[in-house]
């Protein structure tokens, strides 16, 4: 072989090295190979396996290593060379060891050096997997020695398997990992796997394509058609049939090889200790090798009809005749004979057989008879019947087997024997014949010559005459010359004459080594379980070689016993019906049954005779029938098919009984030599006697006429009679069930043999025919042509039975047989039968079977006991089989599928009445109780079978495999059928009722029982994928055992899910699991096949362990450092080497879980790449420390990322969620994140593309691929996490190059979602219509599973099309029917999903921006424009979907977040001022039932709107201490704007409309809301109305408008409903604080702000009101109320709310006001005397009490407001009438201004001491009081150290003032 190059089999050592590429070992292609879709794409596999290095190898697979030259040593060094493998940070490889391996393997092993080179780049590879399988070894080892996988291995492989050997070399080879000594081992192992896995890819593409060149469907496509595969095979297929004699030539020298490498042994120098386990895996090698080279043989020679060549048949037969056909063949190992000497064997024998073309053989002799002997051929590509010497050498090998009696030759013989005997035949004939014609001239001659000798005259003449006729006979040829037969012939007779050979072989063959025998081992012990690939193909082509084997032997056989056994062998193989059941519905035309169907000589032979011999000879017919019974699937109806045989039979053979004499004997000579017997009924015959009835209804009429076969008594009739078979064998069956017992007798109607073959044969009937309809219409099974085939099997019965009833009764009275007890061998046959078709039956006429379940004794759901435990206890677990077992879990598994199917089409009944009819089709008979016990029932007893198997005896392995698998698999179903959709949380879903006590007991059973072994059970399934096996023969032990451990990891994943759905308690399974970790990671590495089920299982642990509050167990700890570095290492390398798109995903989604669930430790690992140790480690050390070995995860995600738009979109849309998840729980990712600024700009770009999508118009279309929308949004989320990093830190930001970039986020961050109402409106219509009483949302999928994006992403299309596919209107052609629908609906739901969550990334990465951007104009108006954006998309909106819901709050969140920065930096701009017309707009639907829209579903979304509007009319207002969020004391004090009211008209109509339409009414509806339920209104929609009041009222030109605000006020009562909350507020207290009290003050002082409504207020007696409410007797108490009173919330009331209030009213309405606030104020003395000793001296308390001498600020507010009352007070009672009052009404303040003056400036000398005694009252005070002090204009201030120390000063400072100025 030419050195490999450069290629995608082996790229460069550089790309290898560092990951960037993983090679694809043989080994891995194989397994990839043999799970492929048929019709799969381009893929990783394809390059691999169609590169040109690849095929070259392929194409000479028998040794595809070349050997060392100077060429490959020379590519070799240029490969290693430095300037070709670059170092990086994260590489962890040494070129030299990869070199010196290399070069160390080429010495061992003779192969080229690149070879070797790949081979050690593969060992390299998989050293993490070595490293994982290493760490923790002592649970993998607890494991193997565990009872279960003990027995499991020894059962299915020896001790020396390949699962033992290479298990042992591990253990050797992982001593120390890294050693020279251990990294050879496994390089030598690794070049076995890959000789081996070489050889079996080539095999089995070579026979995929010969599989599949001869499907009928397939020799009608042309080229282009066919799949990669089938290309790749069908290219070597071709180019070996080419190679005439040299294909067989190397294929026998190869196996030569092999033969003497076994006796060489490997001779490789290896340790002492191991040295044995290398020879056994060594020789393994060599056996496996020999049967896939034979394998390949036989292929290149079936792949042809032509006779072989002399030297290709000379090659094959001298290499088995020296290893004596592997009859004896002894191995240098005993464990590898009993596993491989079956498949050596029986393929050796196979070959011989095939070799010797016997059908072409036989078929060519009559043409080769006529050939002259000169024409015989000696060379080695002749013809090899063509060549004497040839068929003499074969002759002699194969006679000289026939006297060893070997087995193994057997077939080989026999055929031969009887080409020899044809061939004897033909050439004494021709022989006769040449004598015949030369005997004939002789005479001819003689009388010639006798006619001319009385002629004397013409003497002369007649002797020239004479003599030139004699010249003439003797010069022809062909007339002397032997024939070449005869010529072949002679060399093959036994030179002394003694024996006839050809017979001496085929008594050999027949006699000595029964070949019938042999032919039925092979095909029911080889040919079926070691031909299962690809469909079973391969077995049953081998089965076609003896089937032609048995086709040429029938003319010298005489039909019997021998020829029935082994033709049923060769059709059935060893298939039973669970394999018929899995066929396609296409049978080829190449398979066994169909050959035999279709051959004339064959059926006549065989099948007529067995039909002329029925029903006398029963058996033979029945099962010939039985075995064809398949062919019903052919898609044309054909009269050869068995039910229409069946159906018409003509003829009937039966005994007369000696006692009968109603017939009349006659006789017919019908040759020289013999005479026919006939008779004739002169009266009826009866056949079948049922009860005391001495004629059936199987009876010959008189007259009948029939053939004697027998000439003495009792006579053997074949009558003339037309019957249908299929209902003679239901009366049959009928007499079954009449019988008192079954009788043995294979010859008794009443037999139990017939009943069980007379089952097996309708249920196959049945099976198939179910099937064919499937072909026609919408491809929906139709099971009519069952029922029809029921219905004429109960043509015969009594009118109230049928076959279904019979069938049934049988199975009962079996069920309480006594003999159940015996354990006899066929006990259970019978029962297995009926099991059978108990599940055929479910998929025609399902209403039949779940009320006989109801009334079985089979699950006793009447409170009996269980008869399934009693078979399965005293019968299989006694035999050690469970084939009856295995049929009720089939059955189980299609009741609940039935239960699924059918949950919707039986809520309609049919009325129809027929015995076969619609309306038990269904289950109209039996209710949903009934089937929920049946259900249950059967859960119950499958629960405790998985709990036992591990302690049963079984025969076979994989059986145990199976069951487990399967009921897995049951359970899978019975939790997501139940969970997934339609159903809540604690309900019974209302489809799928009748699953559901069966879903809650296996929750209770696996997560709440503590008793059960469950749990562990199934864990220690999966725990077994650590020892699967690996072997390239496909054994159904190790298909099972893969296919247990998936089964068991995906019903563990549904457990958890439930668990964590339905919120049951799963601690237990959960601690079990984590124990088990370190083995879960191991399972990861041992099988393809396992990793997505892992990884999905660590997933759903990850999930589940957080949903409690307290921290979730570690999973790395638990894990093991050692474990979970390598476990990560392996991790990283994603879905390489086979690009597996789900598993990728998976692997990212398990990531991003790991991040965002609390897994702190494992977090930090994945996204550091260090264990959390060696990171400290690296931070106490200075010096350099080498880097980890394993590249972060966050670095693979990122460097992907780097070239987005080669990844396919799901899978960036996983690594871009895991860098979100990452940047937004570790901040410092997003420090390590802005590294890499090529990653930034890459996402800036992808973003930045999106934009340039037109559609041919050049108009800007909308994105409408969702996976990209949703990676979109994940870039966003980056970018706003980048912004604000960038902010945080004060580092330079991504903005600068982000900005130009974001048109599209601009365009269609906020445009209104792609929700295609007219789609989802017709459907939900049109649905709900026809499959009523389902609605649409039976189908939405529940939070039981994560949903994804797609096709099946909001309904479950999969349960929906179980559920409705019965009607034609689901599945309509052309896309037009509801499941066309549903895609569509899902797809667009995924649309939708993507752009909100788009929307919520805008708004978390707008918000960053517009803290980022400096406020220049251009950027601010992109703000301003997305406010109402927001604003008017979420008015426009009006659909009732959850999901806008979402929607619509972030759009606000977004809008208020933008509005409030923009009131922050600009307020005044115009931009910022539109923003008011469309926050009300939006507002104004929920403002009119503000009450119900704020206690309702959108009281978050109303809330988010009332603080929008409260910003957007604050844009408006020219107060900047307002805008700023303080209170103004003078509303008129902002109506000096500049702007002219006509200028302010349509913004004041707007405030006005919400003054009216909102606060007012809104005020009053809460405070009703609040009467009758105190929970359903939050203080903060008060407070809110508040803010908004406040605000509007100081727009300018709103006071200016006083009747309308009078109006709006009084309408509505809103004085009246503040006092009355106020009266209520200390009985509707919040943990006793009376903060509606503080709500309604603060309302009424913002209405007294405006004159004219304080006026309002002032004439209801609002102080009066006040003064009366319950709540004011606080102020009463002998101290009055201070800052540190309980409740504080009064004395709040009092300084912010009385106080200012009493204030506005004498500021709006002067001296009218003042005798009634100062009598108001003096209603509270204590209160005002508290005031007036406010600041005396105090000593401060040493108890803690702070009120003791304390100053805060409320207290300075206080005294500044009690001054100025007392100020205004003072100044109406000095104006007096003058003022319009008298005087002495104003009353003293009862307040000692003059002792509070003199405090005040005592504490205003004393700074230092003030300063002390001021204290925080609340936490924006304790802010103030840790910010510096802002220097003030005036002095006063100036010496304070903190913010509210200034303000205490400042507030003291004008108390001051008014009390001096008064005091003037």
């Amino acid at each position: 072989m030419a050195p490999v190059g450069e290629s995608v089999y082996f790229p460069t050592l550089d790309k290898c090295l560092n990951r960037h590429i993983s090679l694809l070992s043989w080994k891995t292609a194989f397994t990839a190979l043999a799970q492929l879709d048929p019709n799969a794409g381009a893929s990783c596999l394809e390059r691999h396996l169609t590169d040109s290095a690849a095929i070259e190898l392929l194409s000479q697979p028998f040794s595809p290593f070349s050997k060392p030259t100077p060429e490959s040593k020379a590519n070799f060094e240029t490969r290693t060379s430095a300037i070709n493998v670059t170092p990086t940070v994260h590489g962890n490889h040494n070129i030299k060891e990869l070199k010196d391996d290399s070069l160390w393997l080429t010495n061992e092993t003779h192969i080229d050096e690149v070879s070797a080179l790949r081979i050690a780049v593969l060992e390299w590879q998989e050293r993490p997997s070595a490293r994982l399988l290493q760490e923790s070894d002592e649970e993998t080892k607890g494991l193997d020695s565990s009872n279960a996988s003990g027995r499991l291995g020894a059962s299915l492989f020896s001790s020396t398997s390949s699962l033992s050997v290479r298990n042992k070399l591990a253990d050797k080879a992982n001593g120390v990992l890294d050693s020279p000594e251990a990294r050879h081992l496994r390089l030598l192992d690794i070049y076995l796997s890959e000789r081996l896995y070489l050889l079996k890819t080539a095999e089995y593409v070579l026979c995929n394509a010969w599989c599949k060149a001869s499907s009928p469907r397939n020799k009608s496509k042309s080229r282009e058609a066919f799949t990669w595969v089938e290309e790749l095979g069908d290219t070597f297929r071709v180019r070996w049939l080419k190679s005439g004699n040299s294909f067989v030539s190397n294929a026998v020298g190869a196996l030569q090889s092999r033969i003497e490498g076994l006796e060489k042994g490997s001779e490789w120098r290896s340790g002492e200790d191991v040295q044995e386990y290398v020879e056994i895996a060594w020789a393994r090698n060599q056996m496996l090798e020999m049967i896939h080279i034979m394998q390949m043989v036989l292929i290149i020679v079936e792949s042809t009809t032509d006779m072989p060549t002399s030297g290709a048949l000379l090659s094959w037969f001298r290499f088995v005749g020296r290893c004596n056909f592997f009859d004896h063949f002894v191995l240098p190992h005993q464990g590898l004979s009993a596993m491989y000497n079956l498949p050596l064997q029986s393929i050796a024998t196979l070959v011989s057989l095939a070799v010797l073309k016997v059908t072409t053989s036989l078929t060519s002799l009559p043409d080769l008879s006529d050939l002259p002997g000169s024409e015989a051929d000696n060379g080695d590509k002749a013809l090899y019947l063509m060549s004497p010497s040839c068929v003499n050498e074969i002759n002699d090998i194969l006679v000289n087997s026939a006297a060893a009696c070997l087995l193994t030759a057997s077939p080989a013989v026999f055929a031969w024997s009887i080409i020899l005997q044809t061939l004897r035949e033909l050439a004494l004939s021709s022989k006769a014949s040449r004598e015949l014609r030369h005997a004939q001239l002789a005479t001819e001659k003689y009388s010639t010559t006798e006619s001319f000798e009385n002629d004397a005259g013409e003497n002369a003449a007649s002797r020239g005459a004479t003599s030139h006729r004699r010249l003439s006979i003797g010069s022809d040829s062909s007339q002397q010359q032997t024939s070449l037969l005869e010529d072949v012939f002679e060399r093959v007779q036994d030179p002394t004459g003694d024996e006839d050979l050809i017979e001496f072989m085929a008594r050999s063959a027949v006699n000595q080594t029964q070949v019938f025998d042999l032919i039925i081992s092979l095909a029911v012990d080889f040919c079926t379980p070691y031909g299962s690939e690809h469909n079973g193909q391969f077995g049953k082509k081998m089965r076609l070689i003896l089937l032609d084997l048995i086709r040429a032997a029938v003319p010298r056989i005489e039909y019997g016993h021998e020829v029935i056994s082994a033709t049923l062998a060769v059709l059935n193989g060893s298939e039973c019906y669970w394999d018929v059941l899995g066929q396609s519905q296409w049978v080829q035309n190449d398979e066994p049954s169909s050959v035999f169907l279709g051959d004339p000589f064959l059926t006549n032979r065989i099948f007529n005779v067995a039909l002329s011999r029925f029903p006398y000879e029963t058996f033979p017919f029945l099962k010939i029938c039985r075995s064809l019974a398949s062919l019903k699937l052919t898609p044309t109806e054909d009269d050869s098919s068995i039910d229409h045989i069946l159906g018409n039979l003509r003829s009937m053979t039966s005994l007369i009984p000696n006692d009968f004499g109603g017939y009349e004997l006659k006789q017919f000579r019908t040759t020289e030599e013999t005479e026919d017997s006939f008779v004739q009924l002169t009266t009826k015959l009866g056949l079948l006697t049922m009860g005391s009835s001495p004629f059936g209804p199987f009876e010959l009429p008189e007259r009948t006429e029939g053939q004697v076969l027998t000439s003495e008594k009792p006579l053997i009739v074949k009558w003339s009679y037309s019957y249908s078979g299929l209902a003679f064998m239901g009366k049959s069956l009928q007499q079954v069930l009449v019988g008192s017992e079954l009788q043995s007798s294979q010859d008794a109607f009443g037999s139990k043999d017939l009943a069980c073959e007379i089952i097996g044969l309708i249920t196959n009937l049945i099976t198939s025919a179910s099937k064919v309809k499937a072909i026609d219409g919408d491809g929906q099974t139709d099971p009519r042509a069952a029922r029809i085939i029921l219905e004429e099997a109960s043509d015969a019965l009594d009118r109230n039975q049928d076959i279904v009833s019979i069938i049934f009764q049988i199975f009962e009275n079996e069920l309480y047989k006594r003999q159940l007890m015996l354990g006899s061998e066929d006990a259970s046959d019978l029962l297995v039968g009926c099991i059978h078709f108990t599940h055929a039956l479910i998929g025609v006429l399902p209403g039949r079977v779940w009320p006989f379940l109801a009334r079985s004794g089979l699950l006793g759901v009447d409170g009996k006991e269980s008869k399934l435990n009693a078979v399965v206890t005293n019968i299989e677990m006694i035999k050690g089989k469970y084939p009856f077992l295995l049929g009720c879990i089939r059955v189980f598994d299609a009741l609940v599928e039935d239960a699924l199917a059918h949950a919707l089409s039986r809520k309609s009944r049919n009325n129809a009445l027929t015995r076969f009819g619609d309306r038990e089709n269904l289950g109209a008979g039996i209710s949903e109780l009934q089937m929920e016990k049946i259900t249950t029932n059967f859960e119950k007893v499958m629960v405790d079978v998985l709990e036992s198997t591990n302690s049963w005896k079984f025969v076979h392995q994989e059986d145990r495999l199976e069951i487990n698998t399967r009921i897995c698999i049951v359970f899978q179903k019975i939790l997501s059928y139940n969970y997934r959709v339609d159903g809540t949380v604690g309900t019974s879903p209302k489809l799928f009722s009748v699953l559901v006590p069966a879903a809650r007991h296996l929750l209770d059973v696996f997560l709440t029982s503590h008793g059960s072994e469950l749990p562990m059970q199934v864990l220690q399934m999966i725990f077994q994928g650590v020892l699967t096996p690996h072997s390239t023969l496909p054994l159904r032990g190790s298909k099972y055992w893969a296919l247990q451990v998936k089964a068991a990891a995906d019903l563990t994943i549904m457990l958890l899910q439930s668990s964590k759905y339905l919120g049951y308690s799963s601690t237990r399974l959960i601690q079990k699991l984590l124990e088990a970790t370190p083995i879960l990671a191991k399972v990861y590495t041992v099988h393809d096949i396992y990793r997505l089920p892992i990884v999905e299982l660590f997933e759903a642990l990850v999930n589940i362990m957080d949903i409690s509050e307290s921290q979730p167990p570690s999973l790395f700890g638990h894990l093991g450092q050692g474990t979970a570095k390598c476990f990560l290492e392996i991790l990283s390398t994603l879905d390489k080497p086979l690009d597996d798109e789900n598993l990728s995903i998976a692997i990212w989604r398990l990531l991003s879980a790991v991040i965002s669930r609390r897994q702190r430790w494992f977090a930090i690992f994945l996204l550091a790449g260090n264990t959390p140790r060696d990171s400290l480690k690296r931070n106490k050390c200075s010096k350099d420390i080498s880097p980890g070995h394993v590249k972060p995860m966050l670095n693979v995600a990122i460097d992907a990322l780097t070239n987005i738009e080669k990844l396919q979109p799901k899978v960036a849309l996983g690594m871009l969620e895991f860098v979100a998840l990452a940047a937004d729980y570790w901040p410092w990712v997003v420090m390590e994140i802005r590294k890499y600024s090529d990653y930034l700009r890459a996402m800036a770009d992808f973003v930045e593309r999106l934009d340039s999508r037109k559609s041919g118009s050049g108009v800007l279309t909308k994105l409408t691929d969702y996976n990209k929308v949703m990676m979109t949004s994940f870039i966003a989320e980056i970018f706003a996490m980048d912004l604000h990093y960038g902010r945080q830190t004060g580092e330079a930001s991504s903005t600068a190059y982000l900005l130009p970039r974001l048109s599209y986020l601009i365009r269609q961050g906020l445009a209104a979602p792609s929700y295609n109402a007219s789609l989802h409106g017709n459907l939900r219509r049109n649905f709900n219509s026809k499959f009523s009483p389902c609605t649409l949302d039976s189908f939405k999928k529940t939070s039981f599973s994560q949903a994804k994006l797609g096709t099946a992403f909001y309904y479950d299309i999969e349960l929906a099309d179980k559920l409705c596919s019965y009607d034609p209107a689901w599945a309509e052609r052309e896309g037009k029917g509801f499941a066309a629908e549903f895609v569509r609906a899902n797809e667009n739901f995924s649309l939708v999903e993507a752009e909100v969550n788009l929307l919520q990334s805008w708004k978390f990465l707008f918000t960053e921006l517009s803290r980022d951007v400096d406020p220049n104009k251009g950027f601010k108006k992109e703000m301003a424009s997305v406010t109402r954006d927001c604003l008017q998309s979420n008015a426009q909106n009006t659909s009732p979907e959850a999901i806008f819901t979402r929607l619509a709050q972030s759009r606000m969140d977004l809008a208020f977040t933008v509005l409030q920065r923009l009131i922050e930096i600009c307020p005044t701009d115009a931009e910022v001022k539109t923003a008011l017309s469309s926050a009300w707009k939006t507002l104004r639907p929920y403002a009119t039932a503000l009450g119900s829209s704020l206690t309702g579903d959108d009281a978050v979304y109303c809330r988010t709107l009332l603080k929008i509007l409260y910003l957007a009319i604050q844009a408006h207002t020219s107060e900047p201490s307002l805008l700023n969020g303080a209170v103004s004391s003078d509303p008129s004090k902002s109506n000096g704007s500049a702007a002219t009211l006509s200028e302010q008209s349509p913004t004041i109509q707007t405030v006005l409309d919400v003054l009216g339409t909102l606060v007012a009414p809104g005020f009053r509806s809460l405070t009703k809301y609040l009467h009758d339920d105190i929970s359903k209104v939050l203080p903060t929609d008060f407070m809110l109305l508040i803010a908004i009041l406040r605000t509007a009222i100081h727009v300018p030109g709103v006071d200016k408008h006083a009747s309308q605000l009078i109006t709006h006020f009084t309408d509505d009562n809103t004085a009246r409903y503040a006092a009355t909350l106020l009266s209520w507020s200390d009985k509707i207290a919040v943990d006793h604080d009376p903060i509606y009290g503080e709500i309604s003050i603060m309302f009424l002082l913002e209405l007294s702000r405006v004159p004219a409504l304080a006026e309002s207020i002032a004439v209801e007696g609002i102080l009066t009101h006040i003064a009366r409410t319950d709540v004011m007797n606080y102020y009463h108490r002998p101290k009055g109320m201070g800052p540190f009173d309980d409740p504080p919330r009064m004395y709040s009331i009092w300084t912010r709310g009385i106080l200012p209030l009493t204030l506005s009213l004498l500021s709006a309405i002067g001296p009218p006001i003042a005798a009634e606030v100062s009598a108001f104020l003096n209603q509270f003395p204590n209160q005002l005397a508290r005031a007036s000793a406010a600041f005396e001296n105090k000593p401060i308390s040493t108890s803690g009490d702070l009120s003791a001498g304390a100053i805060t600020l409320s207290l300075a507010y206080e005294a500044q407001s009690l001054a100025l009352v007392a100020k205004i007070l003072d100044t109406f009672r000095e104006a007096g009438a003058s003022a319009g009052v008298v005087a002495g009404d104003i009353a003293q303040l009862a307040w000692d201004r003059q002792q509070v003056k003199e405090d005040i400036d005592s504490w205003m000398q004393r700074r230092s001491a003030l300063f002390d005694r001021i204290v925080a009252t609340n936490e924006r005070e304790e802010k103030w009081m840790r910010q510096k002090a802002v220097a003030g204009e005036g002095k006063v201030d100036r010496e304070a150290q903190n913010l509210l120390e200034e303000k205490v000063l400042r507030e003291l400072a004008v108390a001051v003032g008014i009390l001096a100025d008064g005091e003037e």
